[in-house]
């Protein structure tokens, strides 16, 4: 990633290294941005940012686990986010889950509790996700883009506030 940073027009790299054949995961900024660091592991990258404009916000990207045994250990680690920190927060990732039939075609039918799990954990800290849902500021759904599971944002309603003043 520090070989192709330049290329893809970033200053900067933080990269959690891959364990064995599969995951690692890379956030990329401008030297225009201040980031600290806060936390990371396999899952996660979490940042607070200093942006151009001066505003304080935080970003998470994130991975979800994909097997159903240990998306509990996902959803567990997304609400402990919102709880470090009443900065204007914004998540990014694949969380390796749906929250509609709609967004998966083909296979099997999701269980109707394994999306209502993920929909429990983005309530807990009135996060948002959805198609549409900051349109039409941010958008990320459509049948053509969603295929499976929920490659997107989700956000805290102060980041949906500091979008629309910023």
């Amino acid at each position: 990633m520090t070989l192709i940073r330049p290329d893809l027009g970033f200053d900067q790299c933080f990269v959690v290294d891959c364990v064995g054949r599969g995951g690692g995961l890379a956030m990329l900024w401008r030297d225009d941005f201040n980031l600290t660091i806060s936390t990371f592991s396999q899952s996660h990258i979490d940042v607070e940012i200093v942006d151009p404009s001066g505003g304080e916000w935080r970003l998470t990207g994130f991975y979800g686990r994909p097997k159903v045994a240990r998306k509990e250990e996902s959803w567990t680690l997304l609400k402990s986010f919102k709880a470090t920190s009443s900065q204007p927060w914004l998540c990014l990732g694949d969380f390796n889950e749906i929250l509609w039939q709609s967004e998966k075609a083909g296979g099997n039918h999701r269980p109707y509790k394994q999306m209502e799990v993920f929909v429990e954990a983005l309530n807990f800290y009135d996060l948002k996700a959805g198609k549409g849902a900051l349109d039409p500021l941010l958008t990320y759904g459509s049948q053509g883009l969603l295929r499976i599971g929920t490659d997107g944002h989700i956000f805290g309603c102060t980041y949906r506030q500091y979008l629309t003043t910023a």
